[in-house]
């Protein structure tokens, strides 16, 4: 019974760990996303939505568990000519704040002698740690924190792919940004992975869904499904055509 109850403490932390470190996670995005100045939209973390209604915070659960993993939004004012910079600095948030929560979780782990808090902020520590260093790892569609924040500073081809994408994205949100024909006209760059292509003609997709634009709806969505068998399984599903 003592090394069931041993396991079944060390997966109920891992659960709850998990649930912790991941919002601590998005939060970061979040304050830096505040220090920038940028209006903040939603986070979601498992099935539980903290979202913006007018100024008010409301919660909601939500069945897409596409999203459990992690996902915040925040919306800056208007578009500047350090967009990219600002953009750059709230990837940061994330990873910096994993790894300054694992870091003081694990040392009142070890002072504490307890395993459970052990684990939670080994994983806070991990999380933080995988998503700085700039590796080719995708959680998604997207890359990891630290990978896009390389991808921005390091070249003009790959900081405009990226800047593009969230562009496109903060267009599904708000359409007072950008003008809409600066937006479609995204659909005309190279893009040096199938996966990225993909995320960007299906955000062009939805894009043109919203403001009713079957024309471009439909050449979008052939655009998807040209490059649909290039990537894999798991992102496919993740992609919803009418």
């Amino acid at each position: 019974m003592s090394i069931l109850k041993v396991f079944f403490q060390a997966f109920l932390a891992g659960g709850i760990g998990f649930f912790c470190c991941i919002t601590i996670h998005e939060l970061g995005h979040v304050v830096f996303g505040k220090i920038k100045k940028w209006v903040f939209e939603y986070i979601e973390v498992g099935p539980f939505i903290v979202y913006r209604d007018i100024k008010k915070y409301k919660i909601k659960l939500s069945l897409d568990v596409r999203y459990w993993g992690g996902i915040s939004l925040l919306i800056p004012r208007k578009i500047t000519d350090t967009f990219d910079k600002d953009f750059a600095f709230l990837l940061l948030g994330g990873p910096l704040f994993s790894i300054l929560f694992g870091c003081i979780v694990l040392t009142f782990g070890v002072i504490m002698n307890n395993i459970n808090i052990i684990i939670i902020g080994t994983m806070s520590l991990g999380i933080g740690i995988i998503c700085s260093i700039p590796v080719p790892i995708r959680t998604g569609f997207t890359y990891t924190d630290g990978y896009r924040y390389y991808r921005i500073v390091s070249s003009e081809e790959t900081r405009t792919e990226e800047v593009n994408q969230m562009l496109v994205s903060l267009a599904l949100y708000s359409s007072d940004l950008i003008p809409y024909e600066e937006i479609i006209s995204f659909s005309k760059m190279e893009f040096d992975t199938a996966i990225s292509a993909v995320y960007m003609h299906y955000l062009l997709y939805l894009l043109a869904q919203k403001k009713e634009d079957d024309g471009l709806a439909d050449f979008e969505k052939e655009k998807v499904l040209k490059y649909m068998g290039l990537i894999p399984k798991s992102l496919r599903k993740q992609i919803i055509l009418n």
